[in-house]
C-alpha cells in the first residue's frame, strides 16, 4: 500500500515540528543554566581555596614547624592544580 500526498495529515506533520523545536530550545536553555551553575561553582570554590590558603599564610607565620599546616598547604595545592586545570 503506498502512500497518497493525501494521506499525510500536514497539521499533525507541523504540529510534531513545532513541539520537537521547543523541545530542543528547552534543552538548550537547561544546557546554558547547568554552564552557567557549573562556572559559578567554579570560581566559588576557587574563592574559597584562596581565603583558605591566606589563612594558611597567617597560621604558618604564628605556628611555624606544624606538621599539619603543612599537610593543608599540600592539599591545597593540589585541589588548586586540579581547579586550574577545568576550563571556566
Amino acid at each position: 500500500m503506498e502512500n497518497n500526498p493525501s494521506d499525510i495529515n500536514l497539521k499533525t506533520i507541523g504540529q510534531v515540528t513545532e513541539l520537537l523545536c521547543m523541545a530542543g530550545a528547552r534543552i538548550k536553555k537547561q544546557e546554558n543554566e547547568l554552564e552557567t551553575t557549573r562556572k559559578e561553582r567554579i570560581i566559588k570554590i576557587k574563592q574559597k581555596i584562596e581565603m583558605l590558603e591566606s589563612r594558611y599564610k597567617t597560621l604558618k607565620e604564628k605556628n611555624k614547624g606544624n606538621i599539619k599546616l603543612d599537610d593543608l598547604n599540600m592539599h591545597l595545592s593540589l585541589i588548586k592544580n586540579r581547579l586550574e586545570k577545568i576550563p571556566v
